[in-house]
């Protein structure tokens, strides 16, 4: 009798154990499908992007987004780093946040906050930066980089250049023809 409760209960345990291996998979299946990263444009898009005329939605103030080299893209992505460390963003800060001095006299928002994706697909013709939730309640910008308004070797963003346009949805706040200039950064 005492061998059978305990084959019963092994039993009982793999079965346990087996249901929650495929809970599990299962899970990490659902979290691989709603993060995707893409990355297949044909030039070099990294640097700043800075709202051409500001952009302000969901009581947000854009600062700029942020793309890096594409070999340090690919280099998070073939590490199978944790989506949260995507070295991509959109720095934003609160609408009428005061911003503070730093110790080589620049202004920052000590409130802002760098909004990661959960989506991210970069190819020609095509951009969208998505993250769900967060401090900002979701941020999605749509729309495609244009080549030919990248940066170059110029010490400055080119202020007519359109080097990124589309639209925006910040907290459920939408924006049409939305622009940003690139620079390469300091």
């Amino acid at each position: 009798m005492k061998l059978m409760i305990m084959a019963a209960a092994a039993a009982l345990s793999t079965c346990g154990q087996a249901a929650e291996t495929e809970t599990q998979a299962a899970t990490a299946q659902d979290g691989q499908a709603q993060s995707v990263f893409e990355w297949t444009i044909s030039v070099d898009p990294s640097g700043y992007y800075l709202p051409s005329n500001g952009l302000t939605a969901g009581g947000w103030v854009v600062e700029h987004i942020f793309l890096p080299a594409p070999f340090e893209f690919e280099a998070w992505r073939d590490t199978g780093a944790d989506p949260a460390e995507v070295p991509v963003w959109v720095e934003a800060h609160p609408q009428g946040a005061e911003p503070a001095t730093n110790a080589m006299g620049r202004q920052y928002f000590p409130e802002a906050v760098r909004v990661r994706p959960d989506r991210l697909i970069i190819e020609d013709g095509r951009f969208t930066f998505e993250a769900d939730g967060g401090p900002t309640g979701g941020i999605l910008i749509s729309g495609q980089i244009q080549p030919e308004h990248l940066q170059g070797d110029a010490a400055q963003p080119d202020d007519q250049g359109q080097a990124l346009i589309g639209g925006a949805e910040i907290g459920g706040e939408r924006i049409r023809n939305v622009s940003f200039m690139h620079w390469h950064g300091d």
